[in-house]
């Protein structure tokens, strides 16, 4: 049962970051229509994201109050890592599938995060947030 929650939170807690990101990004793209800025557009939406979302797996889904300082570290390789390789992948997306310019980095990006999301969540538990034994 524990675990359950605490995989339910984690899935609140990651649809809450991931929403507020998506809707960031896409008014960024809105704003600034440029096939050289999604890139850039969706570091900048992650970064901001960031912050609130270690806090709330730190403290709320892992319930981890110990040092913090390699924690976040770790969290932000791990979002550093996720944040390239989200963004590539949603790139080269893009370039295969074409639905408009401003419609389809935004459309491709949905499967490329619920792939990270399951990533994201056993390096979380396994290797950011882990117990200590």
């Amino acid at each position: 049962m524990k675990r359950l929650l605490q995989i339910l939170k984690f899935s609140l807690s990651s649809f809450l970051a991931w929403l507020a990101e998506f809707l960031l990004y896409d008014l960024l793209i809105l704003i600034w229509v440029d096939d050289a800025a999604v890139r850039a557009l969706y570091y900048i939406a992650r970064l901001i994201i960031c912050v609130p979302n270690f806090i709330i797996n730190r403290q709320m889904v892992f319930s981890k109050n110990e040092k913090v300082t390699n924690a976040v570290i770790k969290f932000f390789v791990l979002q550093l890592t996720l944040m390239i390789a989200s963004a590539e992948a949603t790139h080269f997306l893009s370039e295969v599938v074409d639905i408009g310019e401003v419609l389809t980095p935004i459309v491709v990006r949905v499967p490329v995060d619920i792939a990270f999301f399951v990533v994201s969540y056993f390096l979380q538990k396994f290797w950011i947030f882990k117990d200590k034994k």
